[in-house]
């Protein structure tokens, strides 16, 4: 059976967050042949934008997706104004807990708590950010990868 695995991206989506796991993840899904079918989802088909100018076209939008084995959510200099989105945070949350598996990077674990899909949950982010997401009720690990679930 082929995991699809979907890439939320958003207006301001920091690139590197986005392109090391596509990267990584399309080459396992070229190299499985076709076990892995990975696809980028917004919450329009809209193009969006990082702030260094690279535009990202969802191949999905978040409410015509096929069923996700796993979800990633990059991170964002400022994910402000994303996660102010109540609507978007509820549809997310429902692609969320159907996924058999969750990635954040960096900051996307902001994201992941304005869904509410943290709540009794550890998580790490931005080494940075860690004491801003344990003031949100996180459990924060001072680790750079944490599985919980």
């Amino acid at each position: 059976m082929t995991k699809n695995i979907g890439f939320f991206i958003f207006e301001g989506i920091q690139p590197l967050d986005f392109v090391g796991p596509w990267d990584v993840l399309t080459t396992w899904g070229m190299m499985s042949g076709g076990a892995v079918n990975c696809f980028k989802f917004g919450e329009t088909m809209e193009a969006v934008s990082s702030p260094n100018g690279i535009s990202l076209t969802p191949d999905h939008d978040i409410d015509n997706l096929p069923e996700l084995s796993v979800v990633v959510i990059a991170g964002a200099i400022s994910v402000g104004d994303i996660v102010k989105n109540e609507e978007l945070m509820e549809k997310l949350r429902n692609i969320v807990d159907k996924a058999e598996s969750v990635l954040t990077i960096c900051s996307g674990s902001f994201i992941l708590q304005a869904t509410g899909a943290l709540e009794g949950k550890s998580s790490t982010t931005y080494w940075r950010a860690a004491d801003c997401l344990r003031d949100m009720g996180v459990k924060v690990e001072g680790e750079r990868i944490v599985q919980d679930g």
